[in-house]
Parts: C-alpha cells; structure tokens; sequence
C-alpha cells in the first residue's frame, strides 16, 4: 500500500487523507503509518558540512582576535576606576566616625602550639 510520490502535494494528500481516515473512525493516528509517505531526508555532502564548519572557524577566529583588544582596554579602564573608587571608599571609611568610636582589638594568635615551638626554635637559631 505504499506508494512513492515525487510531489509535496501528492505526499501532503495520501497523509492528509490517512489523518480524516483515522479521525472519522474515532482512533488514535499513529505516527509511524504518517511517516512511511514523506520522503527520505537527504542529507547535506560531507564537503559542505566541512567547508562550513571551517567557514565558521574562521568567522569565529576572526571576531575573536578583532574583538580581544577592545575587551582589554575595556577591562584596564574598569580597573583603574575601581582602583581609585576602592582608595576613595577606603578613606571615607577611615575618617567615619563609627570605625573611630570603636576600640580595635589586638588579633588573637590561634596558631597551634608545635608551630610556634618550630617557629620559636628556628628564631632562636638565628
């Protein structure tokens, strides 16, 4: 019952016929009845496929190398505004009156006691 059709039309038809076969019985379509009228896919030449992966390649490599110098003095010029921002947050920080009204504590030394027997020892050698 299959018939080779060379014509979208033709195809459109035998599936468009089968599907109203189908609807009018009250029946699920099943899909893989559908699919035996459309044609095989044709797949693209392996050289084309090749010749456009390189293509790409290219196209890739070269917005890349074009786009890398601009991206890095993008990234300088947001580091030096940074860089004066941070001294700039870092003074007000300084000069603000809750930091000053605080006492500062001494830091606790948690170093373990065979490392300072080490460091220690090798002090004392010296």
């Amino acid at each position: 019952m299959t018939i080779l059709c060379t014509s979208g039309r033709a195809i459109f038809e035998r599936v468009a016929g089968l599907a109203n076969l189908l609807s009018r019985a009250r029946l699920k379509p099943d899909i893989s009845q559908m699919m035996r009228y459309l044609p095989p896919a044709q797949s693209s030449s392996r050289w084309f496929t090749l010749v456009s992966q390189l293509l790409g390649l290219v196209l890739f490599a070269f917005v890349l190398i074009t786009a890398l110098p601009f991206l890095l003095v993008l990234a300088g010029i947001g580091a030096l505004v940074l860089f004066f921002a941070l001294r700039q947050v870092r003074r007000e920080l300084d000069n603000s009156p809750l930091t000053q009204s605080f006492p500062v504590e001494e830091p606790i030394d948690i170093t373990p006691w065979h490392q300072r027997l080490i460091k220690d020892l090798t002090q004392r050698r010296r």
